[in-house]
């Protein structure tokens, strides 16, 4: 089920934003399918609407010229991604590790024989599984980028931040992962498009997070699609800008804090195509210490 709010959060100022949040890619496209084009749209253009106009601009939108290649990579995820990353693929831990630990017992594997020879009861070393509590990061990956950005940095952006998250999970690290759109009119008031691609408790699936996180069509199709459809959205001159030409990135991240009422990390895909995977861990590492 999606969440559709209206937030005025202290960091935009107090201006009006709207927030739809999703528990999957996937049920942004079942909800879109449920709803019609919006009349501000309709009134406005002919031409925007991302369903229509994948034919004509198809390497704008990642090489795919029709709706149904969308559902097709929705389902079974952009290959070129998996087939990068999968070799850093070689864990299956969850939210909790466990570690092996050894303590002098009643019973055990061994005896202590100084031990047992006096008499002491706990004269035997056992063995036990002590739970490790994992460090877990909210991060959120805000993927709008100006039209003039090509497909392929929205691609190597995302490939980026994915390599970064693997690297940092087999260190001990969780993460929930969220993915963001942002439209902002001239009175700089966001509407924002949010969907949960990943759970802390979640092993990463690469075939279900490749399209959302790496894919320009999540963004400029099924994103432009939601918006088109979304009982609040604006006719801007299509669809407006992304929310860093209007508010420093520090601001954002405050703002999404305030919003969604945990401590998290913002990055910005226009801002990643110029980070090197080194930057981007050291974000999430240094933060860990203000989000513990």
């Amino acid at each position: 089920m999606s969440v559709l709010e209206e937030y005025r959060p202290k960091a935009f100022n107090k201006r009006k934003t709207i927030v739809e949040r999703f528990s999957s890619a996937e049920e942004v496209i079942r909800m879109s399918d449920q709803r019609p084009i919006t009349k501000t749209f309709t009134e406005h253009s002919k031409n925007t609407r991302a369903r229509i106009d994948m034919g004509d601009e198809a390497d704008w939108f990642g090489n795919v010229n029709t709706w149904q290649e969308v559902a097709n990579l929705m389902s079974y995820g952009y290959r070129p991604y998996v087939e990068q990353l999968k070799d850093k693929l070689d864990f299956t831990a969850r939210g909790e590790g466990k570690r092996i630990s050894f303590r002098n017992d009643v019973v055990g594997y061994a005896p202590i024989v100084p031990l047992a020879m006096m008499g002491v009861p706990r004269s035997m070393i056992n063995s036990y599984m002590k739970p490790i509590k994992n460090k877990v990061v909210s991060i959120y990956y805000e993927k709008t980028a100006n039209w003039t950005i090509d497909a392929k940095e929205i691609e190597k952006a995302g490939l980026k931040l994915l390599s970064v998250l693997l690297s940092l999970e087999m260190q001990g690290y969780r993460f929930n992962l969220n993915v963001c759109e942002t439209h902002v009119d001239e009175k700089k008031e966001p509407i924002i498009l949010c969907v949960k691609v990943k759970d802390s408790n979640m092993p990463f699936d690469l075939q279900r997070l490749s399209f959302p996180v790496g894919h320009p069509a999540f963004f400029r199709g099924v994103g432009f699609d939601w918006y088109e459809r979304c009982p609040k959205a604006k006719y801007m001159f299509g669809y407006g800008h992304e929310i860093v030409r209007e508010y420093p990135e520090a601001v954002v991240n405050d703002g999404f804090e305030e919003m969604f009422n945990e401590k998290c990390v913002v990055f910005h895909m226009s801002k990643l195509i110029d980070d090197t995977e080194e930057h981007i861990a050291s974000v999430i590492t240094n933060s860990n210490k203000m989000l513990a």
